[in-house]
């Protein structure tokens, strides 16, 4: 089974809270095997070059900054990357 990587950068703001809970509840929604983890150390956070402390990664990749996508957007992105090959998957900013 495939397993995707779910980072949210940020600091422990309301927003980069509700980005996390809102990623926890498409991945058990969805019934995927995803690791997730916060990431709130700024230098670590600046190695990936975003311009915006909230940020989704996926598999290594940006996909958002500066947005908390809801529980059905979500749900969306996760689809798509759990069931497309990596090199497929589009980033989205």
């Amino acid at each position: 089974m495939t397993t995707i990587t779910i980072k949210i950068l940020g600091s422990r703001c309301a927003s980069c809270r509700r980005l996390e809970r809102n990623a926890k509840i498409a991945v058990a929604e969805l019934g995927i095997s995803a690791e997730a983890r916060k990431v709130v150390g700024i230098p670590e956070i600046l190695a990936y070059g975003v311009a915006r402390i909230l940020s989704l990664v996926i598999n290594e990749q940006v996909y958002s900054q500066g947005k908390v996508q809801s529980v059905n957007e979500l749900k969306t992105i996760f689809s798509n990357v759990f069931n497309q090959p990596e090199e497929s998957v589009a980033i989205h900013e």
